[in-house]
Parts: structure tokens; C-alpha cells; sequence
């Protein structure tokens, strides 16, 4: 049985935060209401006192990670083992309410396919206690471990490597008895044609970024079946710094 909790994480400072997470985060309260659902928002000081007081041997790997988006994809698997529930990134935006579709204990949902990888770690849905959330902080200890050197001599972070270490590509390597189900493309995560309509791309308040608004607009009132849809503000792009 999957919790009735949504997990979401940013930084405590909303002066970090991208533009359109305001809209993301209360399209998540306005379809999981708090008066079914519990919200569970992480930010730097307790997603690390989450890892401390319930996963202490993953500490010294949670403190020694070189990028701060590590730590943050880390939690991830701790808040999912914890407490089970929905997590999702910052920039997705909720449609409609879902949570009569959870019928199995494990989700993540289906990237496109022409980004190399299969799940994408934006939007999971896990019941309590699922050891798979072990395997991965299991998977990714070996994995840091094993390439210490590789991580300690970049001077920036690369997309490969953190997909590699935490992210999308890590769940290939789990070996795990849990069965993942897909939160299907089509319905959670369709494609955007034009990768200029990414907000990662575009400056606030900028003509492209108007033009971003408004594709999203109008393809949200066409795209009546989409539950949920990755803005894409690449957040991780600005973390690269080894403190919060």
C-alpha cells in the first residue's frame, strides 16, 4: 500500500528556487489535499538529519559527495524507504490526482528514450519500507567507492556522471528482488518537441521564456490524458557547489 504522503525538496531559501516551482508545488497541494494527504517538504538541514538519525552508515558517503544534487538524489531513496509515499521534483506539475492508480508497492516513471535511459528519478511512488530503496543506497555506496578518484578530480559536474552515480541510469544497476512498475511517458512524463521550450534553456521573463508559458498552456488544455509533466528547469545545473 502506497502512503497518502508527497515528498518534495528545494532549498530553504525561495530566492533559489526557478520561477515556475510556486505553480508546481501547489498544483501538488491542490490535487493531494492536506486534508487526505500528508506534505512533506525536505530541505538541506533535514534531508542530511534524515540520512543521519535513520541511515547512519550512509553518512560518511552522504558527507563526502562532492556535488550538493548527490546528496539531494540520495534522500530521495531515504525519504521513499522511510516513509514510502509520492515523491517529486520541484518542476513537475500535477493535472489531476492519481492516487487511485497505485495498485503495486514500487513506480518510477519512463524517461524518453532518446536520453539513454529508461526511469527518470523525477517522479517515484514506493509503499514503506521497500528494500529496493536499500539496494540503490547500497548500489550507489559501491559505485562512489569504486570510482573515488573519477568524482574528487572533476572541477565541475557532468550530466553522465551524476545520472551514472545517483540518477536515472543507477536503477539499471540495482540488483533487487523489488519489481518496478513504469509511471508511463505518455501519461507522466510526455516529450517536448523542441528542446528551446525547456525552462532550463530560457531566462525569466525573456521572449523565450513567454513562449515556454504559452506552449505549455496550450498544450495543457489540448492534452487532457497527461497527469503530470517535467517543466525541465535542470535545477541540478546550479548545484554544483559542495555545501548547501
Amino acid at each position: 500500500m502506497i502512503p497518502k504522503i508527497i515528498h518534495q525538496t528545494a532549498p530553504i531559501d525561495k530566492r533559489k528556487w526557478h520561477s515556475i516551482w510556486i505553480e508546481c508545488q501547489n498544483s501538488w497541494k491542490k490535487n493531494f489535499l492536506e486534508n487526505e494527504y500528508d506534505y512533506f517538504f525536505w530541505d538541506d538541514n533535514n534531508i542530511r538529519n534524515l540520512v543521519k538519525n535513520n541511515y547512519p552508515k550512509f553518512l560518511k558517503l552522504y558527507d563526502a559527495f562532492p556535488y550538493h544534487i548527490m546528496r539531494v538524489d540520495f534522500s530521495r531513496f531515504c525519504m521513499l524507504h522511510k516513509y514510502g509515499g509520492i515523491y517529486s521534483d520541484m518542476d513537475i506539475f500535477c493535472y489531476k490526482n492519481f492516487y487511485n492508480m497505485l495498485n503495486e508497492d514500487l513506480y518510477i516513471v519512463e524517461s524518453w528514450l532518446e536520453w539513454g535511459e529508461t526511469l527518470n528519478n523525477s517522479l517515484m511512488v514506493s509503499s514503506k519500507g521497500n528494500d529496493f530503496w536499500i539496494d540503490c543506497m547500497n548500489t550507489s555506496l559501491k559505485f562512489y567507492e569504486d570510482n573515488l578518484n573519477f568524482f574528487l578530480n572533476h572541477n565541475k559536474i557532468y550530466f553522465n556522471d551524476l545520472c551514472i552515480s545517483l540518477g536515472p541510469n543507477l536503477f539499471e544497476k540495482v540488483n533487487s528482488k523489488s519489481k518496478i512498475f513504469k509511471l508511463t511517458k505518455e501519461l507522466f512524463n510526455p516529450r517536448i518537441p523542441d528542446a528551446s521550450l525547456q525552462f532550463n534553456r530560457v531566462e525569466n521573463g525573456s521572449i523565450e521564456y513567454k513562449r515556454a508559458r504559452e506552449y505549455y498552456y496550450e498544450t495543457n488544455k489540448n492534452e487532457t490524458h497527461v497527469i503530470t509533466r517535467h517543466y525541465l528547469t535542470g535545477s541540478w545545473h546550479n548545484q554544483n557547489e559542495t555545501n548547501s
